[in-house]
């Protein structure tokens, strides 16, 4: 039986899951991937920097609602690799402007966090911005209701 070429767009979480259940199949198949970055994992990324572990893309997923997940880490023997989560949330930090920012818990880091800077005055004056006649973008919609920082 002569091989069968498939080609997949993007390394990725995606593209790698494929080709590993294609190559699963048993059938003659010739797999390429084919990435345009200079490394596989797609929006999956760790990067460490300024002292700090940055997840990139998605960093999370509940066990008990991704059992195709948790097989595939088992087939693949990446079961050491998974990093677990503790069951109680820590806090949250988002990197703006160049700095590491605590994300608000309660009203009052809410009110005074750089995140959320203009969110305040939007809600108070937004019920004084004119309607726009005609069609507008999200952006729009947003910038008219709210405002940029928002």
């Amino acid at each position: 039986m002569q091989k069968k070429r498939v080609v997949i767009l993007g390394a990725g979480i995606s593209g790698l899951t494929s080709a590993w259940y294609l190559r699963q199949t048993g059938l003659p198949l010739d797999i390429t991937i084919l990435e345009k970055s200079s490394r596989a994992g797609g929006w999956l990324h760790t990067d460490h920097a300024k002292g700090y572990h940055f997840e990139k893309g998605p960093r999370t997923f509940k066990v008990d609602k991704c059992p195709f997940t948790m097989k595939l880490i088992a087939e693949l023997g990446l079961q050491k690799e998974v990093i677990w989560s503790e069951a109680r949330p820590h806090h949250r930090y988002l990197w703006l402007d160049g700095e590491l920012h605590r994300f608000p818990t309660n009203p009052i880091s809410f009110l005074m966090s750089p995140i959320t800077k203009g969110f305040l005055r939007a809600l108070l004056t937004e019920w004084k911005r004119p309607a726009k006649i005609g069609d507008e973008t999200v952006w729009e919609f947003a910038i008219r209701r709210f405002n940029y920082d928002v």
